[in-house]
C-alpha cells in the first residue's frame, strides 16, 4: 500500500505559510502540504531534521535569466545610463536563440542550486526561455520585454510565442505566459502631443 505522505522530518523548524513557526516532527504529504506526525504513520523518508528549516520553496520574480551570461561583473562602476547604452543594449541587440538557451540553462541551474521553485523571467525569446524552465521542472512565468529598442526585433518572437503558448497551455501546467509591462519608465518613450 503506498502512503499519501512522502516524508517525515524530526526534530526541525517549520515555517508555514503565514510565517508561523513550528517545533517537533513533521509529515510532508505527497501533494506539498504538511502536518504534525504522531510518529508511527507509514512513510517513504524519514529525515533527520535536527539544525535545519523546513519551509516552502523560494520564487524569484524579476529575473532576466539568459542575463546570467552578460550582466555579472559587467562594466561595473558604470553609470546605470552608461551601463544601459554602452554595455546591455550592444549586447542584447546581438542575442540569439541559443545564447538564451544557454544562459537560461545555467540560470536554471542557479535557482535549482539556491531552492528556487519559481522564477518570473521577462527577456528576449521567451519561449525558448519557457521550454528551459519547464525541462528543468521549475515553474515559471515568462514573457518579452517591452520596449523601444525591443519592439521591432520581438514581434516574430511574439508570433513564435503565440504558437508555442497553445501547444504548451494543452500539455504543460509548469509554464504560465504573460505580456510584460515595462520594468523600468525610461525604457518606453511616450511622446506628448
Amino acid at each position: 500500500m503506498t502512503s499519501e505522505y512522502a516524508a517525515r522530518y524530526t526534530n526541525t523548524v517549520l515555517y508555514d505559510d503565514a510565517g508561523q513557526k513550528h517545533l517537533g516532527d513533521f509529515l510532508i504529504h505527497d501533494n506539498g502540504a504538511w502536518s504534525v506526525s504522531n510518529g508511527d504513520e507509514d512513510v517513504r523518508h524519514v529525515i533527520d531534521g535536527s539544525d535545519k528549516l523546513l519551509t516552502r520553496s523560494l520564487q524569484n520574480w524579476h529575473t532576466h535569466l539568459a542575463m546570467q551570461l552578460n550582466a555579472r561583473d559587467f562594466s561595473d562602476g558604470f553609470t546605470l545610463d552608461r551601463w544601459l547604452n554602452e554595455a546591455i543594449f550592444p549586447t542584447e541587440s546581438r542575442l540569439n536563440p541559443e545564447y538564451v538557451r544557454v544562459g537560461a540553462t545555467a540560470a536554471a541551474c542557479e535557482l535549482i542550486a539556491t531552492g528556487c521553485s519559481f522564477a518570473a523571467d521577462m527577456y528576449f525569446y521567451p519561449a525558448i526561455t519557457g521550454q528551459v524552465l519547464n525541462d528543468a521542472g521549475i515553474r515559471g512565468l515568462v514573457g518579452g520585454p517591452v520596449s523601444d529598442f525591443a519592439l521591432r526585433p520581438i514581434l516574430m518572437q511574439i508570433l513564435h510565442l503565440m504558437n508555442w503558448i497553445i501547444y504548451w497551455l494543452i500539455k504543460n501546467r509548469l509554464i504560465e505566459f504573460n505580456m510584460q509591462l515595462p520594468h523600468i519608465r525610461f525604457i518606453c518613450v511616450v511622446k506628448k502631443r
